[in-house]
């Protein structure tokens, strides 16, 4: 019998994919559906352990995730050795500089707050080859629109794990419309010193980025699709940076992940698989027939950064969408500044001076368009 936990889970993790077929909606499912989802690993490289709780959601549902941010969770390893795991807030849970021996088995132990208890499988800490290289070419979307691909390049040793898996970071600067070095305040015009004409935006991975050469003659893998990012994005209007981030997995884990990618990215589809019911390696200790969702995996880690700047490709092949093409400039006399509300001046203007050049909040604050004004550490 189809399952529905797993058509709750894949609502919850990806949605539905749109399609250009007429896609398949699975009839309300009725009952519970706040099950415990977990996420994260543990990474030996750097003595670290991030685990992320939430709820599922409903088939269909349009509200937010609820996270879980009061629970208890324990790093254990096969002696009963333990290591906390203290709560961050919004559903993440962090420990750092932990003490571990990579020849150990590790598993979570949580404890919610309505006295529920869940424990994942002991699990071997892998080690993860070395990512080789980051590149890109311009090429194509699958939408056929001109895109600049990124890919990876990494190799292992015959001896070391054909499984892996991928998340990134990608970080790029912008601009607001125009730079406002002035403000209205209290009836008075004074200057501002931080700028909020300068941000930068980021945003991590969300699709299930992963392969294996466990079929192959050779631990290689060669121009792996990390991500694609249309030629005129705003994303590579200023500079562009990501990060990406390589774990090696067990074949358990290799295997959870490739159904539930194949499940997530082909559900709606009249080719697509139907809703099927797999499980990871999490359980509950309190209720046996409980479903949990989630598979907690220990590797080290690799990682590589680059950087992309707009000189470095050819002339977008259109326009570059900033956000700020509705913007523009109103010209105030003094007499009216105290009209204008928002107090958000450009330059003046006549002699006095007669005037203010003002726009409005959004065309002057690169903030509100969801960035900081604080520059990465890592940025060039």
């Amino acid at each position: 019998m189809r399952s529905r936990w797993s058509i709750l889970l894949v609502a919850f993790l990806m949605g539905i994919l749109n399609s250009c077929l007429d896609p398949y909606a699975p009839p309300t499912i009725g009952g519970a559906n706040d099950f415990l989802v977990v996420g994260g690993s543990l990474n030996a490289g750097d003595r670290s352990c991030t685990i992320t709780l939430s709820r599922s959601q409903a088939l269909g549902s349009g509200e937010a995730p609820t996270l879980v941010s009061d629970a208890t969770i324990l790093l254990e390893d096969v002696n009963g050795n333990a290591s906390a795991l203290p709560s961050q807030g919004y559903g993440l849970y962090s420990g750092s500089n932990l003490a571990l021996d990579v020849q150990k088995t590790y598993r979570l132990h949580i404890e919610t707050s309505n006295g529920n208890s869940y424990i994942s499988d002991y699990v071997p800490v892998i080690s993860s080859s070395p990512i080789d290289s980051i590149g890109w070419t311009l090429g194509r979307q699958g939408s056929g629109e001109p895109a600049l691909n990124i890919y990876v390049n990494t190799h292992g040793s015959p001896g070391q794990s054909p499984y892996f898996l991928w998340h990134f970071e990608e970080t790029w600067e912008y601009t607001a419309a125009y730079l406002s070095p002035l403000r209205y305040v209290d009836g008075k015009v004074i200057s501002i010193f931080d700028s909020t004409y300068y941000c930068w935006n980021n945003r991590s991975s969300t699709s299930i980025l992963i392969a294996s050469t466990a079929q192959l003659s050779q631990n290689i893998i060669n121009h792996f699709a990390i991500t694609s990012i249309p030629d005129n994005s705003i994303k590579l209007y200023r500079g562009y940076s990501i990060l990406v981030k390589q774990l090696s997995l067990t074949k358990e884990a290799f295997e959870y992940w490739q159904q539930l990618k194949a499940t997530t990215e082909n559900l709606g589809t009249i080719f697509g698989p139907l809703p099927s019911q797999f499980s990871g390696n999490i359980h509950s200790a309190t209720n046996p027939s409980e479903q949990v969702f989630g598979y907690f995996s220990a590797s080290s880690t690799s990682q590589k950064r680059i950087f992309i700047k707009p000189t470095d490709f050819p002339t977008p092949s259109g326009p570059v969408e900033t956000g700020n093409e509705n913007c523009h400039l109103d010209m105030i006399p003094v007499s009216k500044l105290n009209m204008i509300g928002y107090g958000a001046l450009i330059s003046s203007y006549g002699v006095g001076p007669a005037g203010y050049y003002v726009s409005s909040l959004d065309c002057v604050d690169c903030r509100l368009k969801g960035g900081a004004i604080v520059k990465p550490d890592f940025w060039k």
